[in-house]
């Protein structure tokens, strides 16, 4: 009788598992609804349940398009961009992060004319900031060529 049951045990619930999985995403569905949240695939709701942080955006991007940066990583140190400022103008690594930041980019910055990626003239902020101006470095290092991205990989 036992191993009956083990057996029968064992047997129906691979038949029953992607049904209660089905209800229990509905279910889940149904109460993100409740708080005005569409959902239009079943298993992102699984998905989002996995989730154990959630990185948002509060720099006013949505609303003004500006980015700002705050702190970066230079020489294996974590600086905020105001003590970047404050680092000898003479420091190697700091002049070479710098140089990258701007001759890696393609956003434009002239007087009151931005033209470019949101990140890419928030990176070229940084480098005017801290008094490297992005069209003299170009002048100085010209670009030999450029690989553009592309994601088939060609």
């Amino acid at each position: 009788m036992l191993i009956t049951a083990i057996s029968l045990a064992v047997a129906a619930v691979p038949e029953g598992l992607p049904a209660v999985v089905t209800i229990v995403l509905a279910l889940s569905v149904t109460r993100m609804v409740k708080v005005h949240t569409i959902v239009r695939r079943l298993p992102s709701v699984e998905t989002l349940g996995a989730v154990n942080i959630v990185c948002s955006d509060k720099t006013g991007t949505l609303t003004q398009n500006r980015m700002k940066v705050v702190r970066c990583y230079l020489g294996m140190e974590d600086i905020t961009a105001g003590k970047l400022k404050n680092q000898p103008a003479g420091n190697e690594d700091r002049r070479a992060f710098f140089e990258c930041l701007a001759l890696c980019n393609d956003g434009e910055i002239s007087g009151n004319h931005r033209l470019g990626d949101p990140t890419e003239l928030t990176l070229l902020d940084l480098c005017l900031e801290n008094g490297f101006d992005h069209g003299k470095l170009e002048k100085n290092h010209p670009r030999a060529g450029e690989l553009g991205f592309d994601s088939r990989g060609r």
